[in-house]
């Protein structure tokens, strides 16, 4: 369907065509029109520096079709870095090119990530935080949706793991640390567990989160761990 066309119809006519093209096999031809339509409004907002992203993704469900899920249109999604006093919300638009459009502020997200590192990297590795915030600059435009990634379906502390043990742990990049790191993990979530908090993914913030044992934790599993590797070099 022409863009044009389909910008011009009433939503109720807009959501016919989309459970008609799910069943009918055509839903690549709809995806590639909202992917179109996504770049354009990249394009239409380049000027707001607030905006890091504008993708599709799946929006309101307008046919449920069983227990497990159901039809849903598409959606565009603009991802943004506000300062508190931007006044962008107000200049966006509820739809574009014919697609509802949401958004999606990041900077909190963000800020809990580098919040946590902050901390995890001060208790446990001993950095300021400038040097946190100067690690964390590989992962910033993940954190801000300026490029896709995976990074919020896991945890910042599995996120740093690798990092803590960088450069305590010899040749850490030709050993299976996994073992390591799970128990580091463990430790760390126990703390959570302790002091009666459920937030295991940010303990920096949780006011009782008892630190000095999760850094004992973490000092005893390196050593317990240099005594394994020395073993087996001997």
């Amino acid at each position: 369907m022409d863009p044009t066309e389909w910008a011009s119809l009433p939503e109720a006519n807009q959501r016919k065509l989309v459970r008609d093209w799910y069943m009918e096999g055509l839903w690549g031809d709809y995806h590639l029109m909202a992917e179109r339509a996504a770049h354009r409004l990249r394009e239409e907002l380049s000027s707001f520096v607030e905006v890091s992203n504008v993708v599709c993704g799946p929006g309101a469900e307008i046919q449920r079709l069983n227990a497990v899920g159901g039809i849903q249109e598409l959606s565009l999604y603009v991802y943004t870095v506000l300062p508190e006093s931007s006044r962008f919300k107000q200049q966006l638009p509820s739809r574009f090119a014919g697609f509802s459009v949401q958004q999606l502020d990041m900077q909190p997200h963000r800020d809990a990530y580098l919040n946590t590192w902050k901390r995890l990297f001060r208790e446990l590795k001993g950095w300021d935080d400038d040097q946190t915030s100067r690690w964390a600059e590989q992962w910033i435009d993940a954190l801000e949706c300026r490029r896709l990634s995976a990074i919020y379906g896991y945890s910042p502390l599995k996120v740093a793991l690798p990092e803590l043990v960088a450069d305590i742990i010899e040749d850490s990049a030709a050993v299976d640390l996994s073992p390591l790191y799970r128990e580091i993990h463990s430790a760390i979530e126990d703390g959570v567990t302790k002091a009666g908090s459920n937030t295991y993914a940010h303990p920096d913030t949780i006011a009782n989160y008892d630190w000095a044992e999760t850094r004992r934790r973490f000092a005893e599993f390196i050593e317990e761990y240099r005594r394994k590797t020395r073993r087996k070099t001997i």
